[in-house]
């Protein structure tokens, strides 16, 4: 179990306010973030050419459940999530959106004396790579020159530097997923075996539509349910740990049980609801 430092500031200097998302220095140690980055970018490589909604699903399974932060002591509810500088999520928190990469974080990284040549040579074949491959990056390739000046970057004509300060601006057209509002009540009322079900029973409703579309929704819950599993196996480690509390074994006991529960039915307390809804929350990636 990785108990990464007890979440302390991610770096030597302190942050505020927004300057805190911008920053991108996973509490995962060096080369254990190293591995994941590539074997990110594998199953990222391996599935390129898939349906997008079975590509989006393999490699947001393959964020979990690296990204996760193990339980506190004074935990009563699991979900705690760090932020790397590669890899797919909805917000702004790696300088872009989709498919992300935190460029300044690898050029910094690759120029780091402390940095060995293997693994500088490792991170360079990243950025090389992921140049291009970006969400954004692709996303801008696409779009005529001209238009870049006044939409998305302001400014920016070679689809590859996102830079708004003092350009014009004059609209946006990001590739953002984010300000959404997510259906709690059917999370709560159906649980993930119920929507496992909806999901079923909307597939054979609607035959016209795409059957990759629905299996990706499955591939998604079925993240959900081994992240919950991930969850249940740490809490069962701390409980069985010589010399914890048994006030604390019977806390880490019960958030054990839910974990487990709630891949096989539905919430049927509040506790049970609030756990259910942390985790989802935590890997749906959008915010207000």
């Amino acid at each position: 179990m990785y108990w990464k430092e007890h979440y302390t500031t991610r770096t030597a200097r302190s942050y505020d306010g927004y300057d805190t998302i911008y920053n991108n220095e996973s509490r995962l140690d060096f080369p254990e973030l190293l591995d994941h980055m590539e074997a990110f970018t594998r199953v990222y490589q391996a599935c390129e050419n898939d349906p997008p909604a079975i590509r989006e699903a393999k490699c947001f399974d393959a964020q979990y459940p690296q990204m996760l932060l193990g339980i506190m002591p004074n935990d009563l509810f699991c979900g705690r999530a760090d932020i790397f500088p590669l890899g797919m999520n909805a917000q702004y928190i790696n300088s872009e959106w989709g498919f992300v990469m935190n460029f300044q974080w690898f050029e910094e990284k690759i120029q780091d004396p402390d940095v060995d040549e293997k693994d500088r040579r490792r991170l360079k074949e990243l950025r090389d790579f992921w140049s291009d491959h970006t969400s954004t990056r692709r996303f801008l390739a696409e779009m005529d020159p001209e238009d870049k000046i006044y939409m998305v970057t302001g400014g920016v004509t070679d689809g590859r530097t996102l830079d708004l300060e003092g350009q014009p601006h004059a609209a946006s057209a990001l590739q953002r997923v984010a300000g959404i509002f997510l259906d709690y009540e059917k999370l709560l009322s159906l649980g993930l075996p119920g929507l496992h079900r909806l999901v079923d029973e909307k597939e054979k409703k609607h035959p016209e539509n795409d059957p990759d579309f629905y299996e990706g929704i499955r591939m998604s819950l079925r993240t959900v349910e081994k992240v919950l599993l991930w969850y249940a196996g740490q809490a069962h480690e701390l409980a069985e740990m010589d010399g914890t509390d048994p006030v604390r074994i019977e806390e880490l006991k019960e958030m054990e049980r839910i974990c487990r529960k709630l891949v096989e039915k539905k919430p049927e307390t509040f506790r049970e609801a609030i756990q259910l809804v942390i985790i989802y929350t935590l890997l749906d990636g959008a915010r207000v």
